[in-house]
């Protein structure tokens, strides 16, 4: 389904990108908010490109905060924008290798 032209998928996005609610956009064009909500889903995905997450951050910048600079995982995942839990699997895989035995 196009989500551009005169079709009301592509209404609502345009009145989306104009900063209009999903409720006033559904009232308007007669169709339930949710309708509205999976075709603003649909143009975000749509619209994505690239693996999903922060993958700037190099693996042995993590683990140079830790071993050399003796950082906790919580205070690298500060540092470098970055969730705790993805700094520590990230530290993982650079120190133990990617392990698919789990």
């Amino acid at each position: 389904m196009p989500l551009s032209g005169d079709t009301r998928p592509g209404r609502a996005i345009a009145a989306y990108r104009t900063g209009a609610t999903g409720r006033e956009i559904a009232a308007d064009l007669g169709v339930d908010p949710s309708t509205v909500r999976r075709w603003v889903h649909r143009l975000d995905a749509a619209r994505r490109t690239g693996p999903r997450g922060r993958t700037g951050v190099p693996i042995n910048r993590i683990v140079t905060l830790r071993e050399v600079e003796g950082l906790s995982f919580a205070d690298i995942a500060a540092a470098v924008r970055m969730s705790k839990s993805g700094v520590i699997h990230r530290y993982r895989i650079a120190t133990e290798g990617h392990r698919r035995d789990r």
